[in-house]
């Protein structure tokens, strides 16, 4: 750990026993003071050196037998260094829990202004969350070094401002806090990179992460699993999903930013029953009871495993929308946690698999393609358009898949002939992937109808339905067309039998 040397301003490097030392909390603004940057011939006219130098001066002046050592992040990592940056910032909130003091320098406030303290940028930002809560004490400072108070002299004012309460902000205990109440903490602030707002909450959950730049809203998503695997708290569930982006056409149960979790600090966890929560290739898996919403039938409701303070004996659900028929398969709607006066344990747990991330294809949720199988009576002689349905005869298969284009209606027919007689017929198809509708006809044509456009003129106003019949010279023709969803993906199960 490299530390300042307060009276030389020198850094100096210990392995394992670290010397006491005070650690500065502030937010970063122009001319900061990197590593490399100590060693440069105008470190004194940086702005951000002019902050180290006034930070350990008030160390001396302020602390009775002050430390005499000093921490300040921009300097004292070397942010060149991917494996030390990361071995850093898992160990941050560590570093500011084990520091004997810990200075708040509030650069946009003045003593004389206290007024406008809850205004200061220190309260919006995400990494200093964690460097108000590691701390055992926070001495707050103005922007010229003058003492406002502590956070136990400011704890009223500070929980106003930050939503946490004051016997955690007194005593730095975390144990009681929810997971969706510590990420509300963090819901209301920013970073500069999009991946830190999931990085400064590892200590506030005691999580280590590898930290990957450049993946983006995916960190949160890592960070939320693995706070998964320590933690059976559903209240990581409880999060208000009304205001994802219309661009997601899935939502998943694992929110992307702490902002969705602005309206969930009341909510804490029951033991879950059921099945333990495991991550899946096919989304989140556990024990869930699901029910019908009394004020809105049709509606599925997940019932969490939490409550809202207060309330022991009510109940959260979610929202819920199934993907698949044959699966248990869910994913989230747009809508908040709905609060309910029920317990979640009377009703029987569930094995779902819930969608873990947010989906954005525009063609999810639609049909995809159509499987269409056929009795040995008959045999495909044509398809329309040419080359769109894949054929196996030794399965009396085709598929056909549907063009990743926005067409709201989209046609195709086979011409069939049957066996025994040589008669021909045609099966007309209609399919509208948005509205997952499929519908089938059938009539009869001329074996020399080959052309697409004479097909489908013919076809134009048949009458078109989920089962028709055709009778032909040798039998009579059945088709039937269902909509299903196997394994989460939509098509259209086509089926041509003979009697």
């Amino acid at each position: 750990m490299r530390l300042i040397n307060i009276e030389t301003l020198k850094l100096e490097t210990f392995f394992g026993e670290v010397p006491p030392y005070a650690i500065l909390s502030h937010t970063w603004g122009e001319g900061e003071v990197t590593l490399q940057d100590l060693d440069s011939d105008d470190l004194e006219e940086k702005p951000g050196w002019k902050k180290i130098v006034g930070f350990c001066k008030t160390v001396k002046e302020h602390l009775p037998g002050p430390p005499r050592y000093a921490w300040v992040d921009t300097c004292c990592i070397d942010k060149t260094s991917s494996a030390e940056l990361s071995e850093s910032i898992n160990a941050m909130f560590r570093w500011y829990k084990e520091s004997d003091c810990c200075f708040a320098y509030l650069q946009d406030v003045k003593s004389e202004n206290l007024e406008r303290l809850e205004q200061s940028r220190w309260f919006t930002r995400g990494w200093t969350l964690q460097e108000l809560l590691a701390p055992a004490t926070v001495d707050f400072f103005d922007q010229d070094w003058d003492f406002i108070g502590t956070k136990i002299s400011l704890d009223e004012r500070i929980s106003q401002r930050t939503n946490i309460d004051i016997e955690t902000l007194r005593t730095g205990d975390l144990s009681e806090a929810s997971v969706s109440q510590r990420m509300s903490w963090a819901s209301n602030r920013q970073t500069t990179r999009l991946e830190d707002i999931a990085y400064c909450l590892l200590g506030i959950f005691d999580i280590s992460m590898t930290m990957l730049y450049g993946e983006g809203e995916k960190a949160f998503i890592r960070l939320q699993e693995e706070i998964l695997k320590e933690y059976d708290d559903h209240t990581i569930f409880a999060w208000d999903s009304s205001s994802v982006p219309e661009s997601a056409s899935t939502i998943g149960i694992l929110a992307t930013h702490p902002s969705y979790f602005s309206k969930s600090s009341h909510f804490q966890p029951h033991p879950s029953s059921g099945d333990p929560v495991t991550i899946t290739n096919r989304g989140i898996r556990l024990g869930l009871p699901i029910i019908e919403e009394s004020k809105n039938p049709g509606q599925k409701l997940g019932l969490l495993s939490c409550f809202s303070d207060g309330g022991a004996g009510s109940a959260v659900g979610i929202a819920l929308l199934r993907k698949s028929h044959d699966l248990q398969e869910y994913s989230r709607t747009r809508a908040p946690p709905v609060e309910l006066s029920m317990r979640a344990f009377n009703f029987p747990p569930t094995a779902v698999f819930l969608t873990k991330k947010n989906g954005y294809s525009h063609r999810e949720g639609m049909i995809s393609k159509c499987w269409l199988h056929y009795w040995p009576k008959v045999q495909p002689l044509r398809s329309y358009p040419t080359g769109s349905w894949q054929h196996d005869p030794y399965t009396e298969n085709m598929t056909m898949r549907l063009p990743k284009s926005d067409a709201e209606d989209v046609r195709a027919s086979i011409v069939f002939q049957v066996v025994s007689s040589g008669a021909c017929f045609s099966l007309a198809l209609t399919v509208r992937p948005r509205e997952r509708i499929g519908k089938v006809g059938l009539i009869s044509v001329s074996k020399e109808a080959d052309k697409a456009d004479h097909v489908f003129k013919m076809l134009s106003n048949l009458p078109m339905s989920n089962q028709v019949e055709l009778k032909v010279p040798g039998l009579s023709v059945y088709a039937e067309c269902r909509v299903q969803s196997i394994r989460g993906s939509w098509m259209c199960d086509i089926k041509v039998t003979t009697s």
